[in-house]
């Protein structure tokens, strides 16, 4: 096992040796950083040095890139599989033909401000931890297959996705919020679950969300937890109000003409007067 650092300058490519020091290819169980010099300033002044990095089919597999103190570009594709971690670093990853990326950003409360932004440009895979700010955007025509967990709690966590024309969201097994917000601009496909965690996270659908999708709203920690649904006509998934210490809200944007509203065998119905506006399905645990 090795210890490579990135100096790019050649043609930055993740298998060019000489973009390496020491210079060489890496092998599994490396240790692979990206590190800029130490701030001389608490708190530390944002000039970064900047870097760029291609990577292609299995490059770096099974390897951990630590991206830390740089202003990083991260190139993927042709199947390329990257497990990167940030802390302290703004980085951007633009994952293109069937590319993998699993990615951790760390928060350090010595250097707000940082953030990850990553830019799915096909079908491409995507599991987000996240306690500093993301910033997901789905080109026009492209596929997020993953999920995500975003963690505030003294923290930063804060996720944004959106997205072109004809972009979705495979929401392929668990997606968890907890003292965080979230905000899904595009629609959500797949079968999966979503989990509001608890410390006043709010998680905000702002497209559709479709029927094999499971939402629960735990309350935890005292607070209450939102859950914003910009469409309700476009959501077709189930939601379920976990029994807690907090309380949970549902907030059903753009219906500001219901006046009533009936729930009867877990299916909530909403009218203005006697017309019928949407209908949610809900379940309450026993």
């Amino acid at each position: 096992m090795a210890t490579l650092a990135w100096i790019g300058g050649g043609n930055n490519n993740a298998s060019n040796p000489a973009d390496w020091s020491p210079t060489g290819v890496p092998q599994s169980f490396d240790t692979l950083e990206i590190v800029g010099p130490f701030p001389a300033t608490i708190p530390p002044v944002l000039t970064l040095p900047t870097y760029t990095m291609n990577v292609s089919k299995t490059d770096l597999a099974g390897d951990t890139l630590m991206i830390q103190f740089a202003d990083v570009t991260v190139n993927m594709w042709h199947d390329a599989i990257v497990t990167a971690q940030t802390a302290l670093a703004n980085a951007t990853f633009n994952l293109s033909q069937n590319s993998t990326l699993s990615l951790e950003i760390s928060y350090n409360h010595l250097f707000s401000g940082s953030t990850a932004t990553v830019d799915v440009l096909g079908s491409d895979t995507l599991n987000l931890e996240a306690t500093d700010p993301a910033v997901v955007n789905l080109a026009k025509n492209s596929i997020w297959i993953g999920s995500f967990n975003v963690f505030g709690g003294g923290y930063d966590g804060r996720l944004t996705a959106s997205g072109g024309r004809h972009s979705a969201f495979m929401n392929s097994s668990s997606s968890v919020e907890d003292f965080a917000s979230a905000v899904v601009a595009v629609p959500i496909v797949g079968t999966g679950t979503f989990l509001l965690g608890g410390g006043g996270a709010t998680l905000e659908f702002a497209s559709s969300v479709g029927a094999d999708q499971s939402i629960s709203v735990a309350g935890n920690g005292g607070d209450n937890d939102i859950l914003r649904i910009d469409h309700p006509g476009r959501f077709h998934g189930s939601i379920t109000l976990l029994d807690s210490f907090g309380s949970e809200e549902i907030d059903l944007i753009g219906l500001a003409h219901a006046d009533s509203y009936t729930f009867r065998n877990d299916i909530l119905t909403i009218f203005p007067g006697s017309s019928i506006i949407d209908t949610l399905r809900l379940y309450q645990p026993p």
